[in-house]
Parts: structure tokens; C-alpha cells; sequence
């Protein structure tokens, strides 16, 4: 898992609030957590796009990684290094 990436996803994702001590990050699952709700996801996906210039697309989103930092920052990590 990229430190990188990883960082400015928690980041980004405790905006909402801490995440709880003790979290493993690349398991933490932040839609289900109430770090970003349903409203939230549209903003969030567009400032991935922004952040990292790569396109997220609706299979991304429908792809049960999409749901955990961990699997979040293995998806953004394909998609920089496909041309």
C-alpha cells in the first residue's frame, strides 16, 4: 500500500472525524463507518480524481475494494500506472 496515497486518503477521511485507535487503515471500511456517506461519495470520488488526475469510474465504485482504504489505494495505484 502506497504511504502516499494511503496518507492523503486518511487524510481525507478523517475530515469527518478520527478514525478510532486501534484502526488497521487498509481494512477500514469509511462508507460503512459514517466517514463518508452516501451525499459525501460524489464529492469524495471527484476530489480523487482531481487529487490523483485518473478517472473513477462506476465498476470502480460498485467493486467491493472501493469501500476500504486498503483496497482504495490499491485501486488508485492501478490506475497511475496504466497508461
Amino acid at each position: 500500500m502506497s504511504k502516499d496515497v494511503a496518507a492523503y486518503l486518511t487524510a481525507r477521511i478523517q475530515q469527518k472525524g478520527k478514525l478510532p485507535a486501534g484502526t488497521e487503515l487498509a481494512g477500514f471500511d469509511y462508507i460503512e463507518s459514517g466517514h463518508i456517506d452516501s451525499i459525501g461519495i460524489i464529492r469524495f470520488i471527484l476530489d480523487l480524481e482531481r487529487e490523483f488526475d485518473i478517472v473513477i469510474g462506476e465498476a470502480d465504485i460498485d467493486c467491493a475494494d472501493f469501500r476500504t482504504i486498503g483496497g482504495l489505494t490499491a485501486l488508485i495505484e492501478r490506475k497511475l500506472r496504466s497508461p
